[in-house]
């Protein structure tokens, strides 16, 4: 794996994202990669605290580096959030802290917030953001009724905006599964190739996430 951004979006909210993305970053450093960890908007926490910077941290390690830009109380999409806030996201600002942590560290692991087209300004969405910083995208896949058409339609968006998924990961939120949870696997692989990992409840830290 070379330097780069990637980019970890999800199907969902509460999927586990933050916690694949801190054992991405553990694995990455452990290969010998300067890795880091950035979230530029977390929403529903008080502002000034990330809860996904200190789950990142406690996973990969207290000499890790991981940053949020941005918190915001309301837990709600970034748009809706910050209205909420009554203030405006500023992507010039984005721009900067994605452009200096970028020149810091070999790879950097960019967490959205919910999913693919969540918007964070009116005219801006994650999906926007991967364009305008040149990002490899992972997709996590919370493995629940429903979600083969979310992850179906965020790899084609992600098509029809010229970019190819680079891979994904199955993770189950959830101790059990129903019938169609035990099948999501391989409905999914029949469309997008095999996952880089399947992940089993609270089992991320066995997973090998490298294959990216």
């Amino acid at each position: 794996m070379t330097a780069q951004a990637i980019f970890v979006t999800g199907t969902d909210t509460g999927i586990g994202k933050t916690v694949v993305s801190g054992h991405l970053v553990r694995q990455l450093r452990q290969t010998g990669l300067d890795a880091a960890y950035w979230k530029p908007v977390e929403t529903g926490v008080q502002p000034g605290r990330s809860d996904d910077v200190a789950t990142v941290v406690a996973i990969a390690g207290s000499d890790t580096p991981a940053t949020c830009s941005l918190t915001l109380a309301q837990p709600a999409a970034p748009l809706a959030a910050a209205e909420a806030a009554g203030i405006v996201i500023d992507p010039a600002q984005l721009d900067v802290d994605f452009e200096r942590l970028s020149k810091m560290y070999n790879t950097l692991v960019v967490e959205g917030a919910g999913g693919l087209m969540v918007p964070l300004t009116a005219n801006l969405t994650w999906l926007d953001m991967i364009d305008r910083w040149k990002m490899r995208v992972l997709m996590v896949v919370g493995n629940r009724l429903g979600c083969l058409n979310h992850a179906l339609l965020t790899a084609a968006t992600l098509s029809a905006h010229g970019h190819q998924l680079g891979g994904w990961i199955m993770n189950e939120p959830e101790p059990t599964q129903s019938y169609a949870e035990s099948t999501n696997i391989e409905m999914l692989s029949r469309r997008l190739g095999p996952p880089l990992a399947a992940i089993g409840y609270q089992q991320a830290e066995h997973a090998n996430l490298l294959g990216l």
